[in-house]
């Protein structure tokens, strides 16, 4: 069982193979948006040492995270804060964001989206994340299509 599996595998979404996942990062949706009437939706994930998203915009949900495991190191306009276990960290839509791993094992984080509607992104995104060779234009069209500036990663 690979890191994030053995995080996962104790919970009992994750025996409910509808609610897995995979973009970003590998995690499951607690309450998606079509059951709470697009009002909120709820996933857990987790990310290994030194992962996270690129950085991005929301322009539809606030997100709220709860840190149950490992240490994430968040970037929001010009400001960077830490998120522990048992911290919660909030993020209003229109700001510019992103965050990692920086403790030594992987993190576990439950993200509460308030309107629901994120999950969808995951599920449509996982599809290009199941590539070999990701394309980051589709990703960026894909968030486009939920309200989600994804900024392409600088050129090497």
């Amino acid at each position: 069982m690979t890191g994030a599996d053995s995080i996962l595998a104790g919970e009992r979404s994750r025996r409910r193979s509808e609610r897995i996942v995979n973009a970003f990062a590998p995690g499951y949706v607690i309450a998606e948006s079509d059951e709470t009437n697009n009002t909120i939706c709820i996933m857990t994930f987790t990310n290994a040492p030194g992962e996270g998203p690129p950085p991005h915009t929301h322009t539809v949900e606030d997100e709220t995270f709860i840190v149950h495991e490992g240490v994430l190191e968040f970037y929001q306009d010009d400001r960077t804060f830490t998120g522990q276990p048992g911290d919660v960290i909030y993020l209003v839509r229109g700001k510019r964001h992103y965050f990692k791993v920086i403790s030594g094992n992987p993190a576990k984080y439950t993200v509460v989206c308030v309107p629901g509607g994120f999950d969808r992104f995951f599920r449509e995104a996982a599809v290009e994340f199941r590539k070999l060779q990701r394309d980051i234009a589709t990703l960026i069209g894909i968030g486009a299509k939920y309200g989600i500036h994804i900024e392409a990663p600088p050129a090497p």
